[in-house]
């Protein structure tokens, strides 16, 4: 059976067309190359969405985030944007403190 991959080039898996047997030492360390890409990838893309509430940047949703949205309350100045608004709706309120409570907690990886 052929190895269906070769090494991981720029963090992505191509078909290969080597054809290494299924045991050959080579073709097992482009397996583990490949996966290991991928699950760094989908780690960073997860940790990347899980820190979609963290309005300061520091990689956790906590009391300066709150501290944020309190100073912020109420509609954004007029032509600007806020950035304690989460929901895009102009204004800082109750829906973006519920989100940041709900969200409480460091960011993933």
């Amino acid at each position: 059976m052929p190895c269906p991959l070769r090494p991981a080039l720029a963090g992505n898996c191509y078909p290969s067309a080597y054809s290494h047997r299924s045991g050959d030492r080579q073709c097992v360390a482009a397996l583990a190359a490949c996966a290991l890409a991928l699950i760094l990838a989908l780690a960073r893309t997860a940790s990347a969405q899980s820190c979609t509430n963290d309005i300061t940047g520091d990689r956790s949703v906590d009391g300066s985030d709150l501290t944020s949205v309190l100073a912020q309350w109420g509609p954004c100045a007029s032509g600007s944007s806020c950035s304690a608004d989460l929901n895009g709706d102009g204004t800082t309120d109750g829906s973006e403190l519920a989100t940041v409570l709900g969200r409480w907690g460091a960011c993933g990886l």
